[in-house]
């Protein structure tokens, strides 16, 4: 959604492709620009209802650490079978750029596992810069840290601050795994789908992997972030702490330095958690 509008708003031409079940809390894009094509991306013969494009943002994929757990399968599917599917349509369709938004979860755990979920989005990163090397197709990997902002209709395992700050309007109870110290870096869309434009202009980024979250300037715990929605909205009918999550990151922070001379992120932490929080009051679901 904050991608697509983005575009549309620098007068682009956006299609939407995805399974229509997947988008039902999102508003439709209405605009003489956009597109909906409705298909399944683990499909192939869905892809042929597309037209060539210019550039591809592969942001399908079956997301958080806990599902990979119970149904392995089904992360191999969706992020890995699904992505070479693609990858093979955009080689014989017209070589466009392909973007493939990955995950920090690719690094290995302590035990070097990177989990099911991990290991699908790094098999597909393989297949990425495989197509890149050997096919000549433009390509970048983002292996992506905390993202959050407004559209983003979180749940417990994916999209926590918005799931946090929707359960906290709607007076739900949470779970936090562990004790709630865990740190991460958290990244605002807005700058995120900044570095997104720059790989549409600059072709020397293409045939690379990089790191892209909001590095150690922008680090939170998830109790940090429970005290800021207390203290900004009201308190949380219940907090309740549970065991640790299996194969979670203790704390994970994006080192950004190979990538200040082209971008930086802009929006301060407060500033962003604040402008999530003005939207989920505002698009309750």
């Amino acid at each position: 959604m904050n991608l697509a509008q983005r575009l549309l708003d620098k007068g682009h031409e956006v299609i939407g492709f995805g399974w229509i079940e997947k988008l039902r809390p999102y508003p439709p894009i209405i605009h003489k620009n956009f597109t909906f094509i409705s298909g399944d991306v683990r499909n192939e013969q869905d892809y042929y209802q597309l037209p060539c494009v210019d550039a591809i943002f592969h942001l399908a994929a079956n997301t958080g650490i806990t599902k990979g757990l119970i149904h392995p399968y089904l992360d191999f599917e969706t992020n890995t079978i699904a992505t070479v599917k693609l990858l093979e349509w955009a080689r014989l369709y017209g070589k466009p750029l392909f973007v493939y938004p990955s995950s920090n979860k690719v690094y290995p755990l302590e035990k070097k596992s990177r989990t099911p979920y991990g290991a699908s989005k790094h098999t597909a990163e393989i297949w990425v810069m495989e197509y890149a090397h050997t096919f000549n197709l433009p390509a970048v990997v983002l292996r992506q840290s905390c993202i959050y902002g407004p559209h983003q209709y979180g749940f417990m395992e994916q999209g926590w601050i918005a799931w946090f700050m929707r359960a906290n309007c709607k007076g739900l109870p949470v779970q936090v795994f562990g004790d709630g110290n865990q740190k991460r870096d958290i990244l605002y869309v807005d700058d995120l789908i900044d570095f997104y434009e720059l790989l549409l202009e600059k072709k020397e980024l293409w045939g690379n992997i990089y790191d892209v979250g909001g590095g150690k300037d922008r680090i939170v715990s998830v109790n940090d972030v429970i005290s800021f929605i207390e203290r900004f909205n009201k308190p949380f009918v219940k907090v309740e702490y549970v065991g640790e999550r299996k194969a979670d990151q203790r704390t994970y922070v994006t080192d950004l330095k190979p990538l200040w001379a082209i971008w930086e992120p802009h929006t301060g932490i407060i500033e962003g958690l604040e402008k999530t929080l003005e939207w989920v009051k505002n698009n309750e679901i």
